[in-house]
C-alpha cells in the first residue's frame, strides 16, 4: 500500500510538473488566440508524450547511479538526445495525422528543423538537472538523518558506559577497596580513589559531551578509570600507554575505549592470579589510527560471547566511517588484545564541538 502510494505521489508530481511547464508555454507563446492548431495537435500531445517519457528516464537515472560520473554524464546526455528524437518524432507524427498536411508522411518528417530536435535535448537535460539537485537533496536529507541516528547513538552509548560505570559489582568493589584503604591507614589513597571515582562520574555525567574528541582528551578520561582500578588491584596491575605526542591530537569517538577496557578487566585482568599488564597503544599508519588495547588474562576461545560494549563499539564505528573501520579481538602472547582502526583525523573543535576534519 505505502509502495502504491508512493507511486501515485510520484504520477502526480510528475504530471503537475509538466501541466505547469505547458501553462508557462502557452502564455509566453500566446498559443490560445495565435496558433489553436499547433497547441491542440503538437503542444498538447507533446506535453502527454513527455509524462511518459518521464519514467524510463527516471528509471534509467537511477540505474546510471552505478557508473562513475564521467560515464554517468556522458551517458545521460545521449539519453537526453534519444528521448528529444522521440518526442519530436511522436509530437510531429500526432500533428501530421491531426491537419491534413501535404505531402507524404516521410517527406513531412524529413523537414523538421533541427530547433525542434535542440529544444527537446535541451528540455530533457533540464529534466535530468532537476533529477540530479532531486538526487543531492535526498542525499542531504539522508546525512542529516544519519547524523540525527548518530547522536542518538552517541548518548546510547554514553548511557550504556554509564550504566556499565555503576553496576552493583563496579562499586561494590570499589566500595570495598576505599574501605580497605581506611581500616589499613591509608587514608590518602582512600581520598585520591573516592575523588577519582567523583571526577569519572562527574564526567560522564555531562550533557554536552561532542561526539569526537582529541586522543589526549580519551586517555585522560580513562587515566580516572585506570587508576581507580590500580588502587583496588594494588600491586599487582602494571598499566602502560605508549602512544606518540604527534598523535594526541588526532580525533577518535568519545568514550570508545572505555567499553573495551572494562572488557579487559571484567574477561581477563580479574580472572588471572598474579600480576596483570594492561597496555594502551595507539599508532598511524598510510592515514588510518590503531588503538590497541592489550591485557593479561585467558586466551580467546571459539566461543568466545561477545559482549554488549564490544558489539555497540563495532555498530558505532560502522556508523561513523563505514567500511573504513574495523574493531578486531585476537590472543596475544600472555592474553588478548583489542584492536580498534579508524581513518586518521585531526580534532577540530567547532562552535557545536560536534565535528572533525
Amino acid at each position: 500500500m505505502l509502495k502504491e502510494n508512493n507511486q501515485v505521489k510520484t504520477f502526480l508530481l510528475v504530471a503537475g510538473g509538466w501541466l505547469l511547464f505547458l501553462l508557462i508555454d502557452i502564455l509566453k507563446k500566446n498559443l490560445l488566440a495565435r496558433d489553436s492548431e499547433l497547441l491542440l495537435f503538437y503542444v498538447l500531445p507533446g506535453i502527454v508524450i513527455w509524462i511518459a517519457l518521464t519514467f524510463p528516464i527516471m528509471f534509467i537515472f537511477r540505474k546510471s547511479r552505478k557508473l562513475g560520473i564521467a560515464s554517468r554524464v556522458g551517458s545521460l546526455l545521449v539519453i537526453g538526445v534519444v528521448a528529444s528524437i522521440v518526442k519530436t518524432v511522436a509530437s510531429w507524427s500526432i500533428f501530421y495525422l491531426g491537419i491534413e498536411s501535404p505531402g507524404a508522411y516521410g517527406d513531412f518528417l524529413a523537414n523538421i528543423i533541427t530547433f525542434y530536435y535542440v529544444e527537446s535535448s535541451i528540455i530533457a537535460w533540464i529534466l535530468m538537472i532537476v533529477l540530479f539537485v532531486v538526487e543531492l537533496y535526498g542525499r542531504y536529507r539522508d546525512k542529516s538523518v544519519e547524523a540525527a541516528q548518530l547522536e542518538t547513538k552517541l548518548s546510547q552509548a554514553e548511557l550504556q558506559n554509564l550504566k556499565m560505570q555503576l553496576q552493583p559489582h563496579f562499586l561494590f568493589n570499589a566500595h570495598n577497596t576505599v574501605a580497605m584503604l581506611i581500616r589499613t591507614g591509608r587514608y590518602d589513597q582512600a581520598v585520591t580513589m573516592i575523588s577519582e571515582l567523583s571526577d569519572m562520574l562527574r564526567s560522564s555525567l555531562t550533557d554536552d559531551r561532542p561526539q569526537f574528541v582529541a586522543l589526549k582528551e580519551e586517555l585522560e578520561f580513562m587515566d580516572k578509570y585506570l587508576a581507580i582500578e590500580q588502587l583496588r588491584f594494588e600491586d599487582t596491575l602494571q598499566v602502560k600507554k605508549e602512544v606518540a605526542d604527534s598523535l594526541l591530537n588526532l580525533a577518535v569517538p568519545n568514550l570508545v575505549l572505555q567499553p573495551i577496557i572494562e572488557n579487559a578487566f571484567k574477561h581477563g585482568i580479574s580472572k588471572k592470579m598474579g600480576t596483570s599488564t594492561l597496555r594502551i597503544t595507539a599508532n598511524k599508519s598510510n592515514g588510518t589510527l590503531t588503538l590497541a588495547v592489550e591485557n593479561s588474562g585467558p586466551a580467546l576461545t571459539d566461543v568466545y560471547p561477545e559482549g554488549i560494549g564490544l558489539r555497540n563499539t563495532q555498530e558505532r564505528l560502522k556508523q561513523l566511517y563505514g567500511d573504513k573501520s574495523s574493531v578486531i579481538l585476537k590472543n596475544i602472547e600472555d592474553g588478548v588484545a583489542a584492536e580498534i582502526t579508524i581513518p586518521a583525523q585531526i580534532f577540530n573543535t567547532t562552535t557545536d564541538g560536534n565535528s572533525n576534519s
